[in-house]
């Protein structure tokens, strides 16, 4: 039998494992698939790992439900993507998380936005959805590194943490409950004021003008990809001086990164 046939004949005896593979296999939070990436002159299709969603090293994958809350709690302004035969969309939108009280029921965000945005007419049925969440990042100077004295083999990175939400949105067009939820959203986020805002400060007739030209919508979380960047592939010589490294930096997000970093090497 000719080398190639016999490549061939194997090839079809591992397609049922290859296919399981694809199904099944996971690295963190992120689920992998198995796809062809080209194929040769003579025939053979060659295969190649790809994340079904966000890329995710292992040793920056988190799982912790919690810590995705945490993020998106503290970083509300989600992205919005969702796909169409026209092509890509994105909205930029301040967010509530609703978390399950027994994490067996979904999940939920919620939100609004203009009449006329388009999304507004789009998601009368659900319509799947992604929505980003960028927490803390910070650019990652070789001077922060212990080894670039001892060898030069340091490069430039960035880290961050970032949580993908996938989801299904439902447009919510109800007067009653879009008040509800901005009574809501303006008292999460006016806590901090000396003297907070309420939306019945607003004129009525003003407020009904307003309510008539926005929608509130809900997203069903389906699945969270959580990713923390936070120097875990780097030795503990190069993350200490790192961490002493932007201390000195003294801006108030080198601090946080400080932290973030120290706090992910305890855990």
């Amino acid at each position: 039998m000719p080398p190639l046939d016999r490549f061939l004949s194997k090839a079809v005896a591992i397609a049922p494992i290859v296919r399981a593979l694809a199904l099944e296999t996971s690295v963190g939070s992120c689920s992998l698939a198995l796809l062809p990436v080209n194929l040769l002159p003579s025939g053979i299709c060659c295969f190649s790992w790809r994340a079904n969603g966000l890329y995710i090293p292992k040793s920056f994958a988190t799982a912790d439900r919690t810590s995705c809350h945490d993020i998106i709690r503290n970083n509300p302004l989600g992205i919005i993507f969702v796909s169409d035969s026209s092509g890509f969309a994105a909205d930029h939108v301040p967010l509530i998380l609703q978390p399950s009280l027994d994490q067996v029921a979904p999940d939920k965000l919620y939100g609004h936005v203009a009449r006329a945005n388009p999304l507004a007419h789009k998601g009368t049925q659900p319509i799947s959805t992604l929505t980003v969440f960028q927490g803390l990042d910070h650019y990652i100077s070789p001077n922060g590194y212990a080894t670039k004295k001892e060898s030069g083999k340091v490069v430039p990175t960035w880290n961050y943490e970032a949580v993908h939400v996938h989801g299904r949105l439902t447009i919510i067009d109800d007067p009653a409950w879009l008040l509800g939820f901005l009574e809501r959203l303006t008292n999460t986020h006016e806590a901090t004021q000396s003297h907070p805002w309420k939306v019945q400060d607003a004129p009525r007739e003003y407020l009904e003008a307003l309510l008539n030209a926005i929608v509130g919508f809900e997203i069903v979380v389906e699945r969270y990809e959580g990713k923390l960047k936070l120097s875990q592939n780097q030795p503990e010589q190069n993350r200490d001086s790192l961490v002493d490294y932007l201390k000195q930096l003294g801006s108030q997000d080198a601090q946080a990164m400080a932290q973030k970093i120290t706090a992910q090497h305890r855990s």
